[in-house]
């Protein structure tokens, strides 16, 4: 009966560990949350949360801005923000598929018919609000305005 017992007692603490029960060690690992990179106190903290594991260890800062060249397709696309509303087509630095583009682009007026290609200064803002964007993009330079076919 002891047994059985102590038996069924180590099963409901694994199950319970399992099910979200942590440990309090301390072996930070860095996850990605969908919004925001964060410094967990162990792994298991982490994905509790619902994150991706980045690496062991505290998360290193992100830099604060980055330079990228950016490819504007010639027309708006419907897309789904905060409400709907019309976005622009862009790659980041050669990548191969389009992507939605939901923010302003500081200095940038965007006229449709054109393909752009773009040196653009990226951002990141600590702590944005819940409906704005992490990044800030500026325009450092249009590098190309080609009519579209």
């Amino acid at each position: 009966m002891l047994k059985t017992l102590t038996l069924s007692l180590l099963l409901l603490a694994a199950s319970q560990a399992q099910a979200g029960a942590c440990t309090r060690e301390y072996m930070p690992v860095c996850g990605q949350l969908p919004d925001t990179t964060q410094t967990f106190s162990n792994p298991c903290v982490m994905k509790n949360a619902g994150a991706v594991m980045l690496s062991y260890g505290v998360c290193k800062p992100q830099p604060l801005t980055k330079d990228v060249m950016l490819k504007v397709a010639p027309q708006l696309i419907d897309c789904m923000g905060v409400a709907p509303m019309l976005c622009m087509r862009v790659k980041i630095n050669d990548q191969e598929n389009w992507s939605a583009h939901y923010d302003n682009i500081e200095g940038f007026t965007f006229v449709p018919g054109f393909e752009y290609n773009l040196l653009v200064r990226i951002t990141w803002i600590d702590k944005p609000p819940a409906d704005g964007s992490s990044a800030r993009y500026t325009l450092l330079r249009e590098l190309s305005r080609t009519p579209s076919d």
